[in-house]
């Protein structure tokens, strides 16, 4: 499926696989928005792709969720597709590192609760399009869960699997509400 004059917003756009998506939908005729913490990152991708919106929020933070939706809804309306593709990965030693807990509670508030935040404030908008989408970005975190289970990294792993079986209960919460 060729996704073409569209308005996307992807999470993590401002480098390695989103960064990669946004500049291949933004050359199809697509008005593409990215969102990151890094504003050198987003500024970056922005000198690279001068097409691209840029709008630097932390989504681990539940209020810039809240406030993302917002401005979305206000500056970009037609808005119709979210890639959830924003991660963080945290390389440590599970037994060594004292800040662990502070590590592995910013894992899962971006890899788990940032996500379903964001479906849950991104549902009304892209209700109002006839084909409005929330595809997950699984590439970029199918290298990373490989690397993980190799070197026994459990809250990442807990984490992914509690998204997963988040997102199918979304999934058939959104083919009831969209088959209406």
């Amino acid at each position: 499926m060729v996704i073409q004059n569209k308005t996307i917003l992807i999470t993590g756009g401002g480098s390695g696989i989103g960064f990669q998506a946004a500049k291949v939908l933004a050359s199809k005729q697509n008005k593409v928005i990215i969102c990151g913490r890094s504003i050198k990152r987003l500024e970056e991708a922005k000198a690279l792709v001068p097409e691209l919106i840029t709008y630097e929020c932390d989504i681990s933070e539940s209020e810039n969720c809240k406030k993302i939706a917002a401005w979305i809804a206000t500056e970009h309306p037609d808005c119709s597709i979210l890639i959830n593709n924003a991660a963080i990965v945290h390389r440590t030693n599970f037994f060594e590192d004292d800040q662990m807990l502070s590590k592995a509670d910013l894992e899962i508030r971006t890899n788990l609760l940032a996500p379903i935040h964001l479906c849950k404030h991104f549902l009304p908008l892209l209700a109002r399009h006839p084909h409005g989408k929330i595809p997950q970005a699984w590439s970029i975190h199918l290298k990373l869960l490989i690397q993980f289970i190799i070197q026994l990294k459990p809250l990442y792993i807990l984490s992914r699997k509690f998204y997963e079986c988040k997102l199918n209960i979304f999934r058939f919460l959104s083919s009831k509400f969209y088959s209406r």
